[in-house]
């Protein structure tokens, strides 16, 4: 029987986050996990499915590496999902500030797995998680 390959995907995060992040996506994803920016960006000469992002991620810079990667032509064309993993809930227009300000700059979108966990009215908000990352990505391979 042939082994199905897992998308390569560069997990950029607080090293907090890397016991949940493992937890999500290590059946769907093969992960490269990265907590520094000068390390995400020595990463990236590797080839990736997928870039995605924690709002905590090296102090903050989230945006910072999501410029990066939409600056650089080799970068630019990969998606890229910015996303919160732990902490409280943030408030409504913090939240959709994350949401725009990410778009804006050419991620897919924000997903934050406190508020889906909440609202997500479902037993497992894990897989609503990863299906929210396929929505994203099939989305834009439609566009």
């Amino acid at each position: 029987m042939q082994k199905k390959h897992k998308p390569k995907m560069l997990m950029a995060l607080s090293p907090e986050n890397i016991p949940v992040a493992t937890s999500l996506f290590d059946s769907e994803y093969a992960l490269t996990i990265s907590t520094s920016m000068d390390h995400a960006k020595a990463m990236l000469n590797e080839r990736f499915h997928l870039i995605a992002a924690t709002a905590c991620f090296d102090e903050s810079s989230m945006f910072d590496l999501l410029r990066y990667c939409k600056a650089n032509p080799a970068l630019g064309s990969l998606p890229f999902i910015a996303m919160r993993l732990q902490g409280a809930e943030l408030d409504n227009t913090t939240h959709q500030a994350i949401h725009i300000a990410s778009q804006a700059l050419g991620a897919e979108g924000f997903i934050d797995f406190n508020r889906l966990e909440r609202t997500a009215g479902t037993s497992n908000p894990e897989a609503k998680f990863l299906d929210r990352i396929r929505i994203l990505l099939e989305k834009r391979m439609s566009d």
